[in-house]
């Protein structure tokens, strides 16, 4: 049997002309003439789509993604986990910036505390979010900063242990700190407020000078990127003596000018220092005060030939608290000089002739010079005055 191909020609004029041309018979192909128009174009139409790669969307950023906390050495920076996104991804990575560039340290996460090497910088996190459905996206968030030094954080205050008193040890406790990590300072005892030269360990005992004085202990901690962290312990009693301290005795002048009085009493164990009151009234009215280190004193600025009164008193080191009760009346005195320098003594005679007379006396310290006086009466009467230099 003879199989014909249908097939359409065009002759000169444009015409479609049919020909039967013969073919051979093949068992996998149907002859063109026998599939419907519609149905041609429907296949080769579904050919080109097949072809074609399906256009795929990107994550998009619907609310842009922000970073809070405190910039500052040692503070926790989150992300606030407010960015939305379209379509809903199924991972986000995070890697945080300082000054743009990824701190590979910081780890993939969404909280991160800012060290020490990123002082003076600015903080930010790029945030990549990926899943199914669409391309993944990045973005970066608000910077923060540029990051100041830290706080050093005394999580409990430095503490004293012991009994304030003279001779008895005390001892620091060490107080906490935040945040975590190596830390370096220094320590030092105060007495009412006051440094202590040499006291910087974790133990003090206190002496006769800080008897009356609240002591505390000063702890300063330092650390790179951080401010220097100062904490104080509270005070102590007032340090006592180790034995009961009493009023001075023997209070008296030892020398006298026109202008001062120095005194002088029988010292009191373990008093730190004394002081003084003097009056020109019997009974201390109208007072002034000097105080002393030692059991002795000089009182300055009195008024030549002028009678004084005294009492004195053991005072803690700070010379206003009061520890002892003052000399009980009646209470001693003394008189200024009427000159400045006292009178000579051991005035003699060395030699002599039948014209003169060679003299000699105990100098006086300071003297600048001296004068002599000479009479044939034993009241002086009708002197001869002669003044020597030495």
């Amino acid at each position: 049997m003879r199989i014909y191909s249908h097939h359409c020609l065009e002759n000169r004029r444009g015409d479609l002309l049919q020909e039967d041309i013969p073919a051979k018979r093949s068992p996998n192909r149907v002859p063109l003439r026998s599939v419907p128009i519609g149905l041609m174009v429907a296949l080769l139409a579904g050919l080109m789509f097949a072809a074609a790669p399906a256009q795929a969307t990107t994550f998009v950023n619907n609310t842009a993604p922000t970073i809070s906390g405190e910039a500052k050495v040692g503070a926790l920076i989150q992300y606030d986990q407010n960015a939305t996104w379209t379509p809903t991804p199924t991972s986000t990575t995070y890697e945080w910036l300082y000054d743009g560039v990824v701190d590979t340290a910081a780890g993939p996460n969404g909280t991160t505390t800012i060290p020490a090497s990123h002082l003076g910088q600015k903080i930010s996190v790029r945030i990549t979010v990926s899943g199914t459905g669409a391309n993944p996206n990045t973005v970066v968030t608000n910077e923060l900063g540029p990051i100041a030094k830290g706080d050093i954080v005394f999580t409990t205050p430095p503490t004293i242990q012991g009994n304030a008193q003279v001779g008895s040890e005390l001892r620091a406790g060490i107080p906490g700190l935040s945040p975590p990590g190596a830390y370096h300072g220094y320590n030092r005892w105060l007495a009412d407020g006051v440094v202590i030269d040499g006291a910087s360990g974790f133990t003090y005992t206190p002496s006769v000078a800080d008897v009356g004085k609240k002591l505390s202990f000063r702890v300063t901690q330092m650390r790179d990127g951080f401010n220097d962290g100062v904490a104080t312990s509270a005070e102590t009693a007032a340090v006592t003596s180790s034995a009961p301290l009493t009023t001075p005795t023997n209070l008296h002048v030892e020398a006298r000018t026109t202008t001062t009085l120095t005194l002088s009493w029988n010292a009191v164990p373990g008093a730190p220092k004394y002081r003084v009151r003097y009056s020109s009234h019997s009974d201390m009215d109208d007072f002034h005060s000097a105080v002393f280190s030692t059991n002795s004193g000089v009182i300055t600025g009195l008024s030549k030939d002028h009678r004084y009164y005294f009492r004195v008193a053991v005072v803690a080191s700070n010379g206003s608290t009061r520890l002892t009760p003052y000399t009980p009346s009646p209470y001693p005195s003394a008189k200024t000089a009427l000159y400045q320098f006292a009178a000579p003594t051991n005035l003699r005679s060395t030699a002599r002739t039948t014209t003169s007379l060679t003299l000699a006396w105990n100098a006086v310290t300071g003297a600048p010079r001296y004068k002599i006086q000479i009479s044939r009466h034993s009241d002086m009467d009708d002197p001869r005055t002669i003044v020597v230099s030495s």
